[in-house]
């Protein structure tokens, strides 16, 4: 191995890009991370206008008003219309230069950020995608890293990223053996756009994916439903001054949408506030002027109203994947108990589903930080395929703690995984006809 390598793993979702770097014998999380939304502004603007200012410009300096677009176009699952501007397979036709691809506006983005942390080169490169990104999407983010010069980028899933996080986070910060065990393991990840649900055994070194679902609902859609129920609340207030300032400003759309702002920032306080045993009522002060104060009163009964869906729902994939992963476990004479969900996402959606999961009769467990767990993940898939075998055989035989660095505990980790009934397409047909164990 080449000393100082530059090692990489980038987490791309759709409301951050985050990338971590090799340091030693750990991933560090590199900062800034290039988020949808402007964080500690009044507003925030969750669209651009496609024409050769915006994109050269202009919006590539703020690239975190486009990843959240950029991220749904791929694959072109939902055609979207932005300002009048309409994806049509993956291109817009822009005012002066003609057809401008997502490859191209991603690759731009990236480039941009990479510039930004100074990275000019890199050795191995691992980018952690949504499980339900496919071979179209993929495609694309080849492509898009193509143009900027990474010809030799590795994709890996979700589901591979977290679990990989967990087992360094867990057993692999020193570079020791990693212990005997079997555990069964729910990770749970509550993400922006859609909540990930696996069922993972760690066995030793070795990661075994049994059972793995996807949902189309996030923290964005819980957001989403907690700011309509503030802003009614507000709307409904029998208070003269609240109601003169609705009266004069509601038609404002500049000052609406810079209420939101404030109401989604009183958020955390709320999902915080409600994940306390006992707790029926809060109340949250929201300033609407300098002068004007909106008092909101917020009762157990309507959160359970808004939340009672998305939690159901969360409960009802948990249980799948473990019902399904039970069966494959006893396929497998495994007989652990599953006990254990950790949780990944940001602090206030972790307090929501604390409840919920020892409502299920499990342990939640919070050891993973939600911003870094995936590109940590991918940046150790990374150093694993950075080291050679030329570089173990001298690690066998050097004490020498410096070239001990260049080999790490993670080398030897390697995943099995269950292939799902039909889950792959060939030639329009589903594969495989039943489902099977993938044996690394």
């Amino acid at each position: 191995m080449t000393d100082n390598l530059v090692i990489i793993g980038i987490d791309l979702g759709s409301e951050k890009i985050v990338i971590s770097k090799w340091e030693g014998v750990t991933p560090n999380f590199l900062k800034p991370s290039i988020e949808s939304r402007f964080q500690g502004s009044a507003t925030y603007t969750t669209s651009f206008q496609f024409n050769e200012k915006s994109i050269l410009d202009n919006e590539l300096k703020f690239p975190e008003r486009v990843i959240h677009h950029v991220c749904q176009w791929l694959g072109n699952r939902r055609p979207s219309i932005i300002k009048g501007k309409e994806c049509v397979n993956g291109c817009f036709d822009c005012e002066h230069f003609g057809e401008v691809r997502i490859e191209v506006i991603l690759s731009m983005m990236i480039k941009s950020y990479l510039d930004e942390l100074k990275i000019d080169k890199i050795d191995q490169m691992v980018i952690s995608v949504p499980y339900t990104f496919g071979f179209l999407e993929r495609k694309q983010i080849n492509e898009a890293m193509s143009l900027i010069g990474f010809n030799d980028v590795v994709i890996i899933g979700e589901d591979v990223a977290s679990s990989v996080s967990y087992l360094f986070n867990m057993y692999c910060i020193k570079i020791l053996e990693i212990p005997g065990f079997i555990k069964p393991l729910v990770l749970l990840d509550v993400g922006s756009s859609h909540t990930f649900c696996q069922l993972c055994i760690f066995d030793r070194n070795k990661i075994l994916l049994v059972s793995r679902r996807s949902i189309e609902f996030g923290g964005q859609n819980i957001d989403e439903e907690l700011r309509a129920l503030v802003m009614n609340k507000i709307k409904e207030l029998d208070d003269d001054d609240v109601k003169e300032f609705m009266e004069e400003n509601g038609g404002d759309e500049k000052k609406m949408k810079r209420l939101e702002s404030k109401v989604q920032q009183s958020l955390i306080k709320l999902k915080t506030l409600f994940c306390n045993g006992g707790v029926n009522e809060g109340t949250l002060n929201i300033d609407l002027s300098s002068e004007v104060t909106a008092v909101v009163e917020v009762t157990i009964e309507d959160m359970n109203k808004v939340m009672s869906k998305i939690l159901e729902e969360t409960k009802r994939v948990i249980e799948e994947v473990i019902e399904e992963g039970k069966d494959k476990m006893k396929s497998m004479d495994i007989e652990n108990k599953i006990q254990e969900v950790c949780i990944i996402g940001s602090s206030g959606r972790i307090s929501l589903y604390r409840t919920l999961i020892e409502r299920i009769g499990l342990t939640p467990l919070m050891v993973l930080d939600n911003e870094t767990c995936n590109s940590c993940g991918a940046c150790c898939v990374a150093k694993k395929l950075s080291i050679s075998s030329d570089d173990i055989e001298k690690y066998q035989s050097d004490t020498n703690p410096e070239e001990s660095q260049k080999v790490h505990s993670i080398k030897f980790f390697y995943i099995d995984r269950w292939i799902e009934k039909g889950e792959f397409q060939i030639n329009g047909q589903e594969y495989p006809e039943n489902s099977f164990l993938f044996r690394n």
